[in-house]
């Protein structure tokens, strides 16, 4: 009551209100620091994970510009390709139209030779036929030429035989070889020549 009235207990109601601020205040700092260890430990690996990922970036950077690169030179290599793609087939384009010309050039060539080979058997033809007709002829003629040459050589020794001497002036023997004597004239000579190829 003496307090009261002197007004102690209300500042010892403040002091305690203020202690108990104090440890609780003390017990949040003990927290804080707590934390602050968490943190300190998770900031050490935050840490390493961003130089980490830092150095992921520049490789991913260094990846990226090596494959723009590579790109760039396969485009261009292909673009060479092409090029030399379009001159092969140029130069192959004109030596296919070379081979075709002389293939043209040959083809006319061998028609031509085709033409004179087919003028030429005709003319064969025309040959052989022209040789078996005469040859039938000389093998139609062998006989009467062969029946004449006897008849010649008949007449010509009677005619031989029929000399004045020989007849003695007897009438008959020289009637006989005058009669010798104009068929050996009549003898028709033309028949014993060689009949000439049809076409000569």
């Amino acid at each position: 009551m003496l307090e009261e009235a002197a007004g102690v207990s209300k500042y010892k109601e403040r002091r305690r209100e203020t202690e108990n601020r104090l440890l609780g205040t003390r017990e949040n700092l003990l927290r804080v620091n707590d934390i602050l260890r968490e943190l300190e430990s998770q900031l050490d690996k935050l840490e390493q994970q961003a130089a980490v990922a830092q150095n992921f970036r520049r490789l991913q950077e260094q990846l990226e510009t090596s494959q723009h690169g590579l790109w760039l030179l396969r485009w261009r290599e292909a673009q060479d390709r092409q090029d030399r793609i379009a001159q092969d087939s140029t130069l192959a384009l004109n030596a296919l139209e070379a081979k075709t010309s002389e293939l043209r050039a040959a083809e006319s060539e061998l028609e031509a030779l085709r033409q004179a080979q087919y003028a030429a058997t005709d003319a064969l033809g025309i040959a052989q036929a022209n040789l078996y007709a005469a040859q039938a002829e000389v093998r139609a003629l062998k006989p009467k030429s062969a029946m004449w040459l006897t008849r010649a050589t008949a007449l010509s020794g009677a005619n031989s035989s029929c000399s004045p001497s020989t007849h003695n002036g007897r009438h008959a023997s020289k009637k006989r070889c005058e009669i010798r004597r104009w068929q050996l004239r009549s003898w028709p000579t033309r028949s014993l020549r060689r009949p000439r190829p049809r076409g000569e």
